[in-house]
């Protein structure tokens, strides 16, 4: 790693030339992009590719525009660029403190820490989702078409899964996109990753202090945004948040939220095998026989039992 703060300060001092860097910290490093501390002050992310360099000055572009409507820290792009032979965006930005939240943490705290936690998160939504979506659109921001990616999703799935698993599972599958391919909603701008590792908490005064990791901006489902936090927390986190976050009909939401989330787990699925990622195909693959056993078995019932105590 220290090859890679040396090449980090070098395309600091060519994309950057009047910052003074006194220390560099790696932070870490996803698919499309690697983040660095500097003077514990400001985040920098270069862009690893040319997706991530898109996604990075998807963010540059539109993040300045919901800054100030939207009360909980978000990144306040200070300076965006191009860095390196390749030309790939570089941004930065006012580092935000705190540290991810976990379910461990979430639940490890007292009943009102978790609801104020909730209503954060709920707030934050709420306003990304009402952005003015004509002005999300001219940012180019992608619209995501459901029913072409269901339709990849399940062509894919015959190609590449049902090699690999028995008839109880094919048949599941093709339950899931028969009943779902064409969700009826009204867009919303998504942040669409909003997992435990982008919420940002203060241990010490136990509030959420900012979300992060905008990348994957996306115009969609709004419900699909809860698909994280549904994965990361469970029904007794949702149990909370709807409170604050949905007065409709919530049986409806989470059956809906349910089926983008054996979605995303088909879909990863299919990533982890046409990446030649083994120790993915086998994890998801365990994950998604958990579903179907779920689903056609008492289990189910608990889970109804769930949305039914939500519903009350």
């Amino acid at each position: 790693m220290n090859a890679n703060l040396d090449k980090a300060k070098q395309d600091l001092a060519r994309a950057y030339p009047e910052l003074e860097v006194e220390t560099i910290e790696f932070i870490g490093e996803g698919d499309f992009a690697r983040a660095y501390a500097v003077n514990d002050e400001l985040m920098i992310l270069f862009a690893l590719n040319p997706e991530g360099s898109e996604f990075l000055s998807r963010e540059a572009n539109l993040l300045p525009h919901f800054v100030k409507p939207i009360d909980i820290p978000i990144p306040d792009i200070s300076r965006s660029g191009r860095y390196g032979d390749e030309g790939y965006t570089f941004i930065c930005y006012p580092k935000i403190p705190g540290i991810p939240i976990s379910a461990e943490r979430f639940f490890d705290s007292a009943p009102n820490d978790q609801r104020r936690f909730a209503e954060t998160i709920s707030q934050f939504l709420q306003q990304l989702h009402s952005f003015n979506i004509e002005k999300a659109r001219q940012a180019e921001i992608e619209e995501r078409d459901y029913g072409k990616e269901n339709r990849r999703h399940l062509e894919k799935s015959r190609e590449l899964i049902y090699p690999l698993v028995d008839q109880r599972v094919r048949d599941y599958i093709e339950k899931i996109f028969d009943e779902n391919t064409e969700p009826d909603f009204s867009p919303v701008l998504m942040h669409d990753d909003l997992s435990a590792e982008h919420i940002l908490f203060d241990p010490e005064r136990r509030e959420i202090t900012g979300i992060i990791d905008f990348s994957d901006m996306i115009i969609g489902d709004g419900i699909e945004d809860l698909m994280y936090l549904y994965d990361d927390f469970g029904v007794d986190f949702m149990d909370i948040f709807l409170e604050y976050y949905y007065d409709g009909n919530r049986r409806s939401l989470l059956e809906r939220l349910h089926f983008y989330h054996e979605c995303h787990t088909i879909g990863r699925i299919l990533w982890a095998i046409e990446n030649d990622y083994e120790p993915g195909v086998d994890f998801r693959l365990k994950e998604l026989a958990g579903l179907v056993e779920t689903s056609t078995s008492p289990a189910w019932e608990r889970i109804i039992d769930s949305y039914e105590r939500i519903v009350d």
